[in-house]
């Protein structure tokens, strides 16, 4: 599955005074994402005449998928990191920062568990990333 989203992070940034040449910062918001493209490779089965057991599968590539994700991922962003200043206004920037969506990806999707319940399918989007950037 490929998903793609617009995110419009909405976040606040603490930082420390300058200790030395080096700043340190928290921080933390959410993001509200619009999904604008959805496609995925299915692998189907193909039946026997009598629908008792599995003949085949067949894939299918680049399908659609928009109708069984949701448009809207929202998501808590938390980040830290530090500055480190060479001279003036020039400065070395490298953080972390962790976005966890806690909205389900999916749109009324059910998959049967292993005791043959029928449960609602759920998908989260959660990544990790690394910043880095010279300010001047």
């Amino acid at each position: 599955v490929r998903l793609s989203y617009i995110e419009l992070p909405l976040t606040i940034k603490m930082m420390t005074n300058e200790i030395g040449y080096m700043r340190y910062f928290g921080q933390v918001g959410i993001g509200a994402a619009f999904n604008i493209r959805a496609k995925g490779d299915l692998t189907v089965p193909v039946y026997h005449n009598d629908n008792i057991y599995v003949e085949n599968f067949i894939t299918i590539e680049d399908e659609d998928l928009m109708d069984n994700i949701n448009m809207f991922k929202a998501a808590l962003i938390v980040g830290a990191g530090l500055e480190y200043n060479f001279s003036g206004n020039t400065a070395l920037m490298a953080g972390v920062t962790y976005n966890g969506g806690f909205t389900n990806l999916l749109t009324d999707i059910t998959v049967v568990d292993t005791n043959g319940e029928e449960r609602k399918a759920k998908a989260l989007a959660n990544f990790l990333e690394l910043n880095l950037g010279v300010y001047f």
